[in-house]
């Protein structure tokens, strides 16, 4: 019986950042207490779930519509009419600092706005690209495995055969991935069997972006393809 050395390291879900506009942590409910202004300190619950829904999903300014801005309860008419104008005229916002830049807009206001929206890039751009690097996930595997009886091929040449392997006996494998859910996934594999000298004898990559702007899907490097087919049986009563 050959007896076998594994030998596997596996580091995963591990955070990576990209630079953004700091959100800060607050307590939500406070939060939309104070916009709302409830004198008895009560909270409408729709209301409650509808903000709490923009915290969570962030608007994109450069489309969100009059209604949609109108209904955090946050700017006046003299504001709304000041940002849309603004739009109208500059066209769409490349940052969230420029909000300062809207006349009629304080930092008070501002303040308030930040955790419900967002400025997305509507094109394909680097940042476009990298947006989901923050919070996204990763993983390395590492593998190692070899048969502690040699085998014939990596014993020493005799006058019967001097055929021998070139590399070591031993079976190596690498994989990296780094990724996000319906954002991004990007990794590597290097793998090396007995007798091959070096890791990268075989060696694969992917690049994989979803939803950017215009782009639904955009890879690059090795990937997968999922197709099926089904049928529906409707019985007659």
């Amino acid at each position: 019986m050959k007896k076998y050395l594994l030998w596997t390291v596996l580091l995963c879900s591990f955070k990576s950042f990209a630079q953004e506009y700091p959100r800060k942590e607050i307590n939500i409910r406070n939060f939309i207490q104070d916009i709302v202004g409830n004198p008895d300190g009560g909270v409408n619950e729709d209301l409650f779930e509808s903000l709490y829904q923009n915290y969570l999903n962030p608007i994109d300014l450069n489309k969100i519509s009059r209604e949609q801005l109108a209904s955090l309860y946050i700017l006046s008419e003299k504001q709304l009419n000041s940002f849309f104008s603004y739009r109208q005229k500059a066209g769409n916002l490349l940052s969230i600092y420029e909000l300062q830049a809207i006349p009629e807009f304080d930092l008070s206001t501002i303040y308030k706005l930040v955790p419900f929206v967002a400025v997305k890039p509507d094109g394909l751009s680097f940042g476009a690209l990298t947006d989901g690097f923050d919070g996204s996930k990763q993983y390395l595997l590492l593998r190692y495995a070899q048969i502690l009886e040699t085998k014939k091929g990596f014993t020493e040449p005799d006058s019967r055969s001097k055929v021998r392997y070139e590399g070591s006996p031993m079976k190596l494998y690498a994989r990296y991935k780094m990724y996000a859910a319906k954002d991004f996934s990007l990794g590597f594999t290097l793998e090396k069997d007995e007798g091959e000298t070096q890791l990268t004898d075989f060696k694969s990559f992917h690049v994989h972006f979803q939803n950017k702007g215009r782009w639904k899907n955009i890879t690059l490097g090795d990937y997968q393809l999922q197709l099926g087919q089904g049928f529906a049986l409707i019985p007659r009563l």
